[in-house]
Parts: structure tokens; sequence; C-alpha cells
């Protein structure tokens, strides 16, 4: 799914543009225009790759286990949802999947988030970056008083 947020008098350039995309890549085009956004809920796993990386991790995740996935494409997430698994077993796929793919995405950077797993320990270095940025953040956070002085 590809959602585009512009104009309605741009959509011919779009059209254009992504039928000849989909057609180059053998990808059925069904275009719909709404007003609203699809709502796809909260993803059972999360996965912070990179930009140019983010489509391909995406299909061999669809692939070798059926998750549907969304990308966000700029910025290199890709949310996945396990809609046709059973509750009781979602913890084991994302298991299998995080297994897989967890430390090509650490070697890269990137990371993986799932509300049906334990989050892994940071390294050292991850813990010490975590805290000082926390540390920051709470020094932005506190109040400062404005100056009262006539200008």
């Amino acid at each position: 799914r590809l959602t585009l947020n512009a104009p309605h008098h741009e959509w011919g350039c779009y059209e254009s543009m992504l039928t000849t995309f989909a057609q180059r890549n053998e990808l059925t085009m069904e275009d719909s225009v709404s007003e609203g956004l699809p709502l796809d809920g909260c993803p059972d796993v999360m996965f912070k790759t990179t930009p140019d990386r983010s489509l391909q991790l995406a299909q061999r995740i669809t692939e070798q286990h059926g998750i549907r996935c969304v990308v966000l494409c700029y910025c290199g997430v890709i949310h996945g949802y396990l809609d046709a698994v059973d509750s009781d077993r979602r913890a084991a796929v994302v298991g299998d999947v995080v297994q897989q793919h967890s430390r090509e995405l650490r070697e890269m950077g990137g990371d993986w988030r799932s509300r049906h797993l334990t989050p892994m320990m940071a390294r050292p270095e991850e813990q010490i970056w975590t805290r000082i940025l926390a540390q920051e953040f709470l020094i932005s956070l506190q109040p400062r008083s404005l100056p009262t002085g006539d200008t």
C-alpha cells in the first residue's frame, strides 16, 4: 500500500509514474482516492533499518514468515502484523523472525521491538549513550524563567 498526501489535481502525474513502476516490477496497481487514511493498529513487531534496505527486508519477512508488513520507507521502519497467527503463537513467531534478522539489523545500526517479547539488553556503549540522552532530555524539560525586564 502506498499512501500519497497530494492535491487531487496532481494525482494524474503520480498515477502515471506509479503505473509505470508497477508494470516494471510486475506488480498490480489498484488506485483508490479516499479522504481518510487506513488504520493498521498497533504492530506486533517493529524493525528499524535504513531506508534503502526497508523494502527488501519487509519482502523477505513477508515471504519467509507470512507477516503482513507496512513499510515507512522515508525512515526505514517496518511494522509487522501477525493477522493470520493465533494470539498464543505470536511470541514464538516474532521470536523466530527476530532470531533470523536481529544480527543483520544490529550490524548496520538497526533495531527491533515487539510487544510480545522482552526487549534485549543494550550493549554497554548503547547503555552509556542512552543514559546521557535521558539526562539531556531531563535538562531540556526543566522549566526556565523568562526575562522580565522592559525591552
